[in-house]
């Protein structure tokens, strides 16, 4: 049976574990990240402007 996994990121996550991620799967070479909602974030978008450093 193949092993299962959550790709979610837990709402209580800080937006540096979240950049250090998104740099990660840059460093890996992958296409890019994605959320759902943005519930989670702050009125700043202090999560999305993680997702975008980790990229860039």
């Amino acid at each position: 049976m193949p092993r299962r996994f959550s790709c979610r990121w837990p709402p209580w996550w800080p937006a540096a574990t979240v950049g250090t991620k998104t740099a990660w799967a840059r460093s890996q070479g992958l296409g890019g990240a994605f959320f759902w909602e943005f519930n989670g974030d702050t009125a700043d978008g202090e999560l999305v402007t993680a997702i975008d450093s980790g990229l860039t």
